[in-house]
């Protein structure tokens, strides 16, 4: 079981790559981390390689995700270990207070 984990891990990179093909993407680490209130983008980061296409080079975690907790405690784990992580994102369109952050779709940690 072990070896099956450490492959699979092995191998993130190159299946988020061929997932997410159409995907906007940077890698870099994250410098800040942001919490607002439900309805405002709660969770957002920020990378050392920001985005252009992003307000403020700023990328948030879509509370609809069925994954959200799951991103959200990664995300934290390679913030506090200082990580690089290569997030697959899209700029949003219809975001609250006319912020156009990036949606976060996928990512890794390397």
């Amino acid at each position: 079981m072990r070896k099956f984990v450490l492959g699979v891990l092995a191998a993130l990179p190159l299946l988020l790559a061929s997932g997410q093909a159409n995907a906007l993407n940077r890698t870099g680490k994250i410098t800040s981390i942001f919490l607002s209130m439900p309805g405002n983008l709660p969770f957002r980061i920020a990378l050392d390689n920001p985005p252009p296409e992003c307000a403020g080079g700023l990328l948030y975690v879509d509370m609809g995700n069925a994954n959200y907790q799951a991103y959200v405690s990664t995300l934290l784990v390679a913030y506090t270990q200082g990580k690089s992580i290569i997030v697959y994102y899209a700029p949003a369109q219809d975001v609250a207070q006319t912020l156009p952050a990036c949606v976060i779709q996928e990512f890794g940690i390397l």
